[in-house]
Formats: C-alpha cells, sequence, structure tokens
C-alpha cells in the first residue's frame, strides 16, 4: 500500500475541485424490489459527499436504457458515474462506452454490484440493505479519487522477425509477405536445411501435403508401396517442396541472415529492438512483432525400455529410433538389406515399440505425461515404415504399444491397411511393459497381449502366423516362418523358431495374474525400433532468456493458454509457430503457420488493446495503466524480475534524465503484480491505485 501521505493529497485535491457523482440503479426488471428498497437506497446515494444526481430505470443495459444514461449525464453535468446493479463482467464496457460518448474518461466509471454481490447471496431482506449501502459508499468514494487513464497509440513497425528457417519458418515468411508484412528470417545454421525428418514423416493425408506443395500444384497420392511417406515417388515429394519453398523465398527477395542468433530483444509489441549475432558481428534490427519457429529435434538415445533394467539400450545398427529407421528405408538400403536380407533365407522379423523407449521424462513429468505427449507423431511414423518394411523387404513386423492413435486425416485407413498387410500389434498392459534382453547378439522381447488371457485356448498353429494363439489370428497376419506353439507353453529351441506365446505367465510383471495382462509373448527380433523422445531444437534455453519468454515442464516455448491463446506466448508480440511449443505433424503446422500469421497482420496492420477501442491503421492503440514515479526508484530490478509479461525495462525516462524503471505500455496488461512487488512504492495503478483502495475500505454507515 502507499503512504498516507498521497492519500490526503489526493482528498485535499477533490475538496478544492469536488466532482459531481451520478449514481443510478437498475432495477433488473422488477427482481431488485423483491430484495431492496430502492427509493430507500436512492435516499441514501443522494446523502453522499459528493453526489449531484440519483437515478433509477428497470433496463439500464438496453439500447433505451443507455440512451436514458447518456442524456441523464449530460443533463446533470455528472463527471463520476455508479452503476448500481448486476456484475461488471456483464455490461461494464457497454457503460464505459457511454462514458467516452459522453466526453469522459472510461475510468470515471465505478460499478456497484448489488446484485450477484448482495441480492443473490442474502436470504433476509433485513441483512440485503445494510449491505448494499455499504457497497454502495465504497463505490461513491472509490470513484471520487478516480484518476484519468490516458490512451496512448504506436506506430506499427510493418516486419516481423522469424526465427528458424525450417519448414514452418520458412511457410511463415511466404504467408507475411503475401500479407504485405515484410519478414525477415534469421537461421543459426550457415545455410537453409530441413532440419527435424520428423515433421515430415508425419504427414497426414492428401490435405497437408497440398497446403505444403501450394503453387506446385501435384497431387498428394499413396506412394507405390501404399504408404503416405516412404521410399517412393512420395518419399521425395518433401524434399522436392522443400527445396522449392527455398526458391520460393529467393524469388521473393526475402531478407535471410543465416549464421545469426537473437541474443537481446528490447522494447514492445510494434517496436522490438533485437540484437543479432550475425556471422560474428552484432547487427540491430528494429520490427513489430516476433515469430518462433526453430522446431524440435528427435533424440538420439540411449533408449531406455522398462523391462531391461538400468542400463539402457545403445543405439546400433539394429537397435534404432523411429526417424533413424526413415532414414534407412530412404537412403541407406543397402544397410537395412544387410539386416533383413541374408544367406539363410529365413524370414526377418522387425519389432516396434512404442511409448515405452523415451529416453526419459521431461521436466517435470510423470511417466505417462511423457508416454501420452507424442503418441500421435509415432503412430504415424510406425504405420508408415512397418508398410514399407512389410512390401519392400518381406519382413515380419510386429507393433507393441499401449495405445494406438490414428486421429488424423487418412491415418485411420493407414491403420487398417497396416492391420490387412499383415502387421502384428500388440497392446500392453498398463501395468507390464514390454521386457527387453540383449544377449550375446540376440534380441529377445516379452510382451503381454490382454487378448491373450487365462480363459484364450493357444492351439498349434504351424506356417500361419508367426504367434501362435487364437487371439491373434484377428490380426488378419500370414507368415512363412516355421512357428509352432502349444497350449503348455513349450517353445521349439530351434533356431528358426523366432517368436512364441507361454501360456504360464511365469514371466508376467503384476506376479502371475494372466487374467489381467495376458499372457507374455516372447519376439527374438533381427531389428528393434523404438519411438523417439522429442527434444526442443537446440539453443531454446539461450534463446528463450533473450526473448524473455517461459517455457513448459519439457523444455518447450509454453503458450500464454493453451486453449484461448495457443499461438501467443507470455510476452506480447512474441507468436509461437510450428514444433517448437509441441506441434508436430505438417497438417498442425499449417494450421499453425496460418493461425499466427493471421495474429501478426491482425496486430500490425492497426488494433486496439483497449475492449470496444478504436481501430486505426498502422497504429495499436492501448492504455497506460501504470506509471513509476522515478523519484522513488531506487533500481533495485523488482519489477523486471516480477513482471511475466516483459512490460518493463530500464533506460531514460526522458531525454536527459536520469534512469529509471519505465513502463511499455503495449506490453502492460494491467495485472498490478509490479505495483504490489515494488519496495518503494514508487508503481502505481491508475485505475486502482492505493487510494481508491483506501477510500474503499472507509465505510460511513
Amino acid at each position: 500500500m502507499g503512504n498516507m501521505d498521497d492519500q490526503d493529497k489526493d482528498n485535499q485535491r477533490i475538496m478544492d475541485n469536488p466532482v459531481k457523482t451520478g449514481v443510478f440503479f437498475c432495477t433488473c426488471g422488477h427482481m431488485m424490489d423483491d430484495y431492496f428498497d430502492i427509493k430507500a437506497l436512492m435516499d441514501y446515494a443522494g446523502r453522499a459527499c459528493g453526489v449531484a444526481c440519483v437515478g433509477q430505470n428497470r433496463s439500464l443495459c438496453t439500447k433505451s436504457g443507455l440512451e436514458w444514461l447518456t442524456a441523464r449525464i449530460s443533463v446533470c453535468g455528472c463527471d463520476r458515474i455508479v452503476i448500481a446493479g448486476c456484475s461488471p463482467h456483464q455490461h461494464e464496457l457497454s457503460f464505459m462506452k457511454v462514458l467516452e460518448d459522453a466526453g469522459l474518461n472510461r475510468y470515471f466509471l465505478t460499478i456497484a454490484n448489488i446484485r450477484e454481490g448482495c441480492a443473490w447471496v442474502c436470504r433476509d431482506k433485513a441483512d440485503c440493505m445494510p449491505k448494499a449501502r455499504q457497497i454502495l459508499s465504497s463505490a461513491i468514494r472509490r470513484v471520487a479519487v478516480a484518476k484519468p487513464v490516458e490512451k496512448v497509440q504506436k506506430k506499427m513497425i510493418p516486419s516481423t522477425l522469424v526465427i528458424g528457417a525450417g519448414l514452418s519458418g520458412i511457410q511463415m515468411a511466404l504467408e507475411l509477405h503475401r500479407m504485405g508484412i515484410e519478414p525477415v528470417l534469421v537461421e543459426k545454421q550457415p545455410q537453409i536445411s530441413k532440419r527435424n525428418p520428423l515433421l515430415s514423416t508425419c504427414i497426414q493425408g492428401a490435405q497437408g501435403m497440398q497446403g505444403m506443395q501450394g503453387a506446385q500444384g501435384s497431387q498428394c497420392t499413396r506412394g507405390g508401396d501404399g504408404t503416405w511417406d516412404t521410399r517412393g515417388a512420395q518419399g521425395m515429394a518433401d524434399e522436392e517442396i522443400f527445396a522449392s519453398k527455398v526458391k520460393e523465398l529467393g524469388d521473393k527477395k526475402i531478407e535471410i541472415l543465416t549464421s545469426s542468433e537473437v541474443t537481446q530483444v528490447s522494447g514492445g509489441p510494434g517496436a522490438f529492438r533485437v540484437t543479432l549475432d550475425s556471422k560474428g558481428q552484432e547487427k540491430t534490427l528494429e520490427v513489430g512483432s516476433i515469430v518462433v519457429s526453430t522446431g524440435s529435434r528427435a533424440g538420439d538415445g540411449p533408449f531406455t525400455a522398462p523391462g531391461q533394467g538400468v542400463t539402457p539400450l545403445r543405439p546400433s545398427h539394429r537397435i534404432v529410433g523411429l526417424s533413424r529407421m526413415r532414414e534407412m528405408i530412404t537412403a541407406e538400403r543397402r544397410t537395412l538389406e544387410q539386416i533383413l536380407v541374408t544367406a539363410d533365407k529365413r524370414t526377418k522379423y522387425v519389432c516396434f515399440i512404442l511409448g515405452e523407449g523415451k529416453q526419459g521424462k521431461g521436466k517435470g513429468q510423470s511417466q505417462d505425461q511423457s508416454q501420452g505427449t507424442f503418441t500421435k507423431t509415432a503412430t504415424i511414423m510406425a504405420l508408415n515404415e512397418a508398410i514399407a518394411l512389410k512390401k519392400q523387404f518381406k519382413a515380419e513386423v510386429m507393433i507393441a504399444a499401449r495405445d494406438i492413435t490414428v486421429c488424423g486425416t487418412e491415418m485411420e485407413s493407414l491403420y487398417r491397411q497396416a492391420r490387412q498387410t499383415g502387421i502384428l500389434f500388440f497392446r500392453s498392459p498398463s501395468d507390464s511393459h514390454p521386457q527387453v534382453s540383449v544377449e550375446k547378439g540376440v534380441i529377445s522381447v516379452r510382451v503381454y497381449d490382454p487378448a491373450l488371457g487365462a480363459g484364450a485356448a493357444l492351439g498349434s498353429v504351424s506356417g500361419s502366423s508367426p504367434v501362435s494363439g487364437s487371439a491373434l489370428a484377428s490380426s488378419s497376419a500370414s507368415a512363412s516362418g516355421p512357428v509352432s506353439g502349444s497350449g503348455t507353453g513349450l517353445v521349439s529351441g530351434s533356431a528358426s523358431t523366432l517368436v512364441s506365446a507361454s501360456a504360464s505367465g511365469n514371466g508376467s510383471s503384476n506376479g502371475g495374474q494372466e487374467g489381467d495382462c495376458g499372457r507374455p509373448v516372447n519376439i527374438c527380433a533381427d531389428l528393434l525400433v523404438f519411438e523417439d523422445e522429442i527434444l526442443p531444437a537446440e539453443g531454446t534455453e539461450s534463446l528463450h532468456t533473450a526473448l524473455k519468454v517461459n517455457l513448459n515442464k519439457g523444455g518447450f516455448y509454453q503458450e500464454e493458454n493453451i486453449h484461448l491463446k495457443p499461438n501467443l506466448s507470455n510476452r506480447k508480440g512474441v507468436f509461437l509457430a510450428g514444433a517448437c511449443h509441441g506441434k508436430e505433424d505438417i497438417y498442425e503446422t499449417l494450421n499453425d503457420v496460418r493461425s499466427v500469421a493471421m495474429a501478426v497482420y491482425s496486430t500490425l496492420s492497426g488494433a486496439s488493446a483497449i475492449p470496444g477501442g478504436c481501430v486505426i491503421p498502422g497504429y495499436l492503440e492501448t492504455e497506460r495503466k501504470v506509471v513509476i514515479d522515478t523519484e522513488k526508484c531506487a533500481l533495485c530490478l523488482t519489477c523486471i524480475r516480477t513482471c511475466p509479461h516483459r512490460a518493463i525495462e530500464i533506460g531514460e525516462v526522458a531525454a536527459g534524465q536520469k534512469w529509471g524503471a519505465k513502463v511499455i505500455p503495449e506490453a502492460c496488461q494491467g495485472c498490478g503484480i509490479c505495483a504490489g512487488e515494488c519496495p518503494a512504492k514508487a508503481i502505481e495503478m491508475i485505475h486502482y491505485s492505493d487510494n481508491q483502495i483506501f477510500s474503499e475500505l472507509t465505510f460511513e454507515g
């Protein structure tokens, strides 16, 4: 709280220049009459200090009621207004508009909430009147010491800094250029490259690819092997599209700064000052907004599977991640053939484990949270790669996962195609993780399938399925391997027996409760594929420090509100696009890019941060809700550290004056944290000052 000297000065100013307050009651039809003696309340308000006019209307929030209010303000010459009625959340903006039309500052208004705050919580009418008088008195005293809040109009710089020249960054620059906004593309690498192999892999059907192709006009159809994105014609399409987009950047003469990193950002929306380290030299840019599109990256191991103990599995030519598997299918076929095509001519087995092979948990995440974060991407990649391995290399493929997420365009049909192709799926129980062991070069995987419960009879199957058991017949699998099993769980000891189903359940992780987790299935895999852990892009920590934006528990950029503002950071004017905050596949990335591009255009082309404010082309209209007394400011930097919106900076308050903290009105949200934390009481919220709070606490019955 401020000191009493400030309050005394404001009270003296009011006594020297008395205000004329108008108090107007809204009875919400006849509802208020059931709770209050409105005439007695009006008499009470009329006797209050500074009240010049008292009125009543049955529906003050309607068009006719607002017109009546405008006329009464003009006739009475009021310069402060109190509305006694419902919650300010209902119609406060409408009443503020009336004040502005009457030539008054919109903050010369106070709402006395006698409906929700009094009538609806008091059962007895006798209890309503004392509380209503107290609320009314507090509102009259508060509005009497109200100060005007100044409007500020800031000229917007029509340019945007796009950080990261990946797929999303390039598409963002092209979208902004099309809208007439000058983009500046910054890339830390010496040249532009498609840094994230996961992004192009996760194609959500034809619509996603057509969005990236744009003017290319080529249609997105299935490749020769039936997948959406493997080695065939479709496997190279994304590379060609990426190259065409890079060429389009040059054709449109969009500025690209390679070997450059952001080191410092100051200012606010409409006028950011960005310092870059560009090829060893310092470069300063002034832009109106900033878009972060740094993407993500796949972890490179080691992989930790729950069943193999504390020793992690090191990546090798037979234990790989999904992204590495894709590289082998598309560009290193010889390496893959050496594993899957051997002289013994036997069938080769590939096992995918999804949701279990994470490198670790994100910061502050539980194991379940980390497993559910990227299941969709892993599913799309695994299905594509499994079909390719089945069709191109004649391998038998098994996928073990807690769940298969196929929410997306054409993904359900892709899953069905995988089933029809003969790929086996094992749904791992939540309490029975796949167990992996590697001994003398032999990769053994034990999974549990609830479909093979205690009551499932395992009959001998030969030459028809790589896994024995009646419950697996629904997978429509066919294989040519000499595999056999029996109801007793005995497995042939020959080298050709690669997969077996056990009925004993002795290795069950839940103490042998087969009815809960199903029978164990043992797989001897030639190739083991784990789900990649998706990590923030390199340099995210240093960049978030320079931008002064928040990161989430997983190390990705944090949205301001994941439901209402999914593309905005906590710093106004800094936007997030693509995989840098968790979006992964091309379809979602394109939606992200379009959404951010429209938000940037809306901001830079002219906007108002004031609810109900006017829009001036090329200007941002906002309010100066916070003022700092530089004489009291001790430069302790408390406000800098506590402001969640990075709306305060240190500098010369005016040319030639002392240095101190100053507020950036365009970035300020008016939350009041700085005013509450300032130890010198040098910061004041104009529309919620200490004097107003003291006035409300003083009740004159």
